[in-house]
């Protein structure tokens, strides 16, 4: 039931949206380091998408791209930027000193590094990371090995940068409040009912555990804001455990379609336990590696079934599949499927590479 709940109400088997900021803004905040599982993530939320609709969100301003929940690069509506940033700011300060001390990152170097940032992109400039990154270097602040990610990060958080279109394939930098209005200010009390409530309106059933991870917030917090927020939730209780959601009703029909989700997409990457959708005998064959990373899977009802990978040749887009257990008849059809459909998504002529 959790399984099958989850895949609804996070759009992936019921679509309910129409804009790219809508999908966004309902899940509250999507995980981003992987640019292009990123783009998917929202895309095979928006049937009919492609990756260009994706990319014209962010141009258009739609959403934003920036370090937000845990100090990760997620997606975020820029409708919620400025508030989400604002709550979540204090607390990751102060998991970033121990850190940011470690190699001799001074708030002094900060605020002048931040102050360069102003200078040179003020007036609407879109600057590339590298030539960013040369501006603070020239300016007198070291931007050696990882002080470098630790500078735009800190700058981030404190709502200074964010991501802006990308020139070709380089990323690049615009002030945020250039690029995105500032709203008129809410309160912290404000704040941490409307994190609980997307949180448990977006990824219901969860736990509080679940939503404190996600969120990055102290126990302390992530229980105010779900007190704030009470009258938006319901609560169900599952082998002993409590699990919360919002109010709106979702239907539960079985999903007989199979969907190709990227690595760090939030039906997994949303909660603390996972194995709801994903049995505990497949979960180190997908969950992180050493290197922080997440296989993509093949998704069934809610549930892991697969894993895919794909590989870019000239105007194709190869997918190759790996069964976690052998697939019906009717998961063979719905994967074939599920393939043309990613390739209408990049504009790309799909290959099924092994046989399912």
């Amino acid at each position: 039931m959790i399984a099958r709940h989850r895949a609804g109400i996070q759009q992936i088997t019921s679509p309910r949206f129409k804009k790219v900021e809508d999908v966004v803004g309902s899940l509250g905040a999507m995980q981003a380091q992987d640019f292009a599982g990123a783009k998917w993530s929202i895309g095979l939320r928006l049937p009919g998408t492609t990756e260009a609709d994706i990319e014209r969100a962010i141009e258009e301003r739609a959403i934003i791209r920036t370090w937000a929940l845990r100090g990760t690069l997620h997606f975020v509506a820029a409708r919620d930027i400025h508030w989400i940033l604002t709550l979540i700011a204090p607390r990751l300060h102060a998991n970033q000193v121990a850190p940011f001390r470690k190699v001799s990152l001074t708030d002094s170097a900060l605020h002048k590094s931040q102050d360069i940032m102003r200078r040179v992109l003020q007036g609407g400039n879109t600057i590339t990371r590298k030539a960013l990154l040369q501006e603070i270097q020239d300016g007198g602040v070291s931007v050696e090995d990882i002080r470098a990610n630790f500078i735009l990060l800190r700058a981030a958080v404190d709502g200074v940068i964010c991501s802006g279109p990308r020139q070709g394939k380089e990323y690049t930098f615009v002030l945020l409040d250039e690029w995105v209005k500032p709203p008129a200010p809410i309160t912290r009390e404000e704040a941490l009912a409307n994190l609980a409530k997307c949180y448990f309106k977006g990824h219901g059933p969860a736990t509080l555990q679940d939503y404190i991870w996600w969120s990055g917030l102290s126990r302390a917090e992530a229980q105010q804001g779900m007190d704030l927020a009470s009258r938006s939730l319901s609560s169900v209780e599952v082998d002993d455990q409590k699990y919360f959601m919002g109010r709106n009703k979702t239907e539960l029909h079985k999903d007989t379609q199979v969907h190709m989700l990227p690595g760090f997409d939030e039906l997994l990457l949303g909660y603390t336990d996972r194995s709801a959708s994903l049995a505990p005998v497949f979960a180190k064959r997908v969950a992180a590696n050493k290197n922080g990373l997440f296989a993509a899977t093949l998704v069934s009802d809610g549930e892991v079934i697969g894993l895919w990978k794909r590989t870019l040749v000239k105007d194709k887009v190869m997918i190759a599949v790996e069964p976690l257990k052998p697939f019906s008849k009717a998961q063979h059809r719905a994967i074939t499927q599920a393939v043309k459909r990613y390739g209408s998504f990049l504009g790309m002529a799909p290959v099924l590479e092994e046989s399912v």
